[in-house]
């Protein structure tokens, strides 16, 4: 059986298909003229013009090689469906087929689809001169388990991640984890950070994995009740070369409302919430246009609903800044990442980024040349090191944030060994007290200023 011959631009080919023996399958009865689906836009015919199809292949003989559709959908997923009623075929097409030889009309173009907006999206300010003023600083994150006082999260560990892997990984046998495995590399770990943070209160965990690369809000809510770690789950994507091709022509307000849903309903059917939006430059270190458009539909939901937001790499910064600045989104409502990695140094201009208001990322602490098999971004640790203290000396604490990139377990490769979130509490925070830090400015570094940035925030716009 050969679909989709009642498009435009197969003259013939019905014909040539009948004549090898194949059924043609005129499937999108109903549907006509111009039509935006999730596989992408496609010009069909007319009904009546599928009816002199129809006719001519019985003329030719080949009547019993037509198979009649309508390619209706009850509820359409992920796409904007053509509304077209299952029994069109019968009610409609089939009376026009019977009066062949009497004048047929098509019963009309149906118009192109409108993709869905979310319905908060009179709270997206359109106007690049319109300025927004924060109201109520400091409230509650959403974590998977359900909100949390921003006042309750403890020492938070700002951008690692449960388990990350590119899209595809799970399908590869050689790289297959059973839930055992997977609780077995992963809770030990989680315990051990909840045990390490006590003393400041509470342990919070902020995965940075997004959609398309091993998000598992049902294995992160039962993971958060063994532990008694705060998770904090990310809607958006990790870069634009990670989204699948189904978000790939994808466009802004698609995007913004698939976030916002993410965000205000929650992920799938978990009831569990995103509490940050995750963006990313692809491979390259250069914006490309999925890029830009994800960066732009995260500025828009993390005004519509408050969230911060935080990238994959701090590099080819200038469009993505220019993006915030045309939505209204402050800036310090951003968290440049990675800016202290090793292929990103010569690259990325943290300290300009710094100049804009953006906070600056050094979350990939523990990726040191001095591991046994140090990953190709691994940095030295006191060059590393000395970048982060130098923020600290020049009075720029209020614009950084630190954390470990750390994977408990990684999907699809075999990870850093020997590199976990507790990095922060064995390595660099005895390494701060070193040069000579005090308390309180470590305590601001993992607990007041993430419980800020992570807090949802509501803005008022005015013109």
């Amino acid at each position: 059986v050969v679909g989709g011959v009642d498009r435009t631009g197969t003259d013939g080919l019905a014909q040539k298909l009948a004549e090898r023996g194949a059924y043609i399958a005129i499937d999108h009865i109903g549907t006509e003229g111009h039509h935006e689906g999730n596989l992408g836009d496609a010009e069909y015919l007319t009904d009546a013009e599928r009816v002199a199809l129809v006719a001519e292949l019985a003329t030719t003989g080949h009547a019993d090689k037509v198979l009649l559709s309508s390619s209706a959908t009850g509820a359409a997923f992920g796409h904007p469906a053509t509304d077209v009623a299952f029994a069109h075929v019968l009610s409609s097409f089939v009376p026009a087929l019977t009066a062949r030889g009497s004048t047929t009309t098509p019963s009309g173009r149906s118009s192109s689809p409108t993709r869905r907006r979310c319905s908060r999206c009179a709270e997206h300010p359109a106007d690049p001169t319109l300025s927004n003023t924060e109201v109520n600083p400091m409230s509650h994150v959403n974590t998977v388990l359900g909100a949390v006082p921003a006042a309750e999260l403890g020492f938070v560990a700002v951008h690692e991640h449960i388990g990350y892997g590119m899209p595809g990984s799970e399908l590869d046998t050689q790289w297959w984890k059973t839930p055992e495995q997977r609780y077995e590399e992963t809770v030990p770990k989680l315990r051990t950070f909840h045990e390490n943070s006590l003393s400041y209160g509470a342990a919070t965990y902020v995965d940075a994995t997004g959609i398309c690369n091993g998000r598992d809000v049902n294995y992160y809510q039962s993971l958060s009740e063994k532990t008694g770690v705060h998770i904090v789950a990310s809607t958006g994507f990790v870069g634009g070369d990670t989204a699948l091709p189904f978000f790939e022509r994808a466009g802004v307000d698609y995007l913004t409302d698939q976030f916002i849903h993410e965000i205000t309903v929650g992920i799938g059917n978990t009831g569990g919430k995103a509490g940050i939006i995750k963006v990313g430059v692809s491979r390259g270190f250069r914006m490309k246009d999925l890029d830009l458009r994800i960066y732009r539909a995260a500025a828009r939901a993390a005004l519509a609903t408050g969230v911060p937001i935080f990238t994959h790499l701090a590099v080819d910064v200038e469009p993505a800044i220019d993006i915030f600045r045309e939505e209204g989104l402050p800036l310090d409502r951003v968290l440049f990442g990675h800016a202290d990695d090793g292929v990103s140094q010569g690259k990325v201009r943290d300290r300009w980024i710094a100049e804009q208001g953006g906070r600056i990322g050094f979350d990939t602490f523990g990726y040191d040349l001095e591991l046994p098999d140090p990953p190709f971004w691994g940095r030295p640790r006191r060059e590393r090191l000395d970048h982060f203290l130098g923020y600290l000396r020049d009075g720029l604490v209020d614009q950084v944030l630190a954390s470990a990139d750390a994977n408990c377990s990684p999907l699809g490769w075999p990870g850093v060994k020997g590199h976990t979130v507790n990095y922060l509490f064995d390595t660099l925070i005895p390494a701060l007290r070193e040069a000579d830090l005090d308390e309180a400015t470590i305590h601001r570094i993992f607990v007041e200023l993430p419980a800020d940035f992570l807090s949802v925030k509501t803005f008022a716009t005015t013109s």
